[in-house]
């Protein structure tokens, strides 16, 4: 299954669907050290950083998930 990790923090959830067979496609926080932290943890899957009540920064996320098909948004 494809996945999107929002408010993601610095990954823990993510690693968890990773072990368990999930494809994390896209992640984002606004939280700066965690960005970093997550993009050295991951750093396979895109990240967008910043607030996903922004528009570019929601049109960013929607993008990436229209591309490769999501099926399960997962939030932590």
């Amino acid at each position: 299954f494809n996945t999107i990790d929002l408010f993601s923090g610095a990954g823990g959830m993510g690693l968890g669907f990773k072990e368990c067979g999930f494809n994390i496609i896209a992640a984002n926080d606004i939280f700066k050290e965690a960005a970093i932290t997550y993009r050295q943890n991951h750093p396979s899957t895109p990240f967008v950083e910043g607030s996903i009540t922004d528009t570019e920064i929601k049109k960013e996320i929607i993008s990436i998930g229209k591309i490769n098909s999501v099926d399960v948004i997962m939030g932590g």
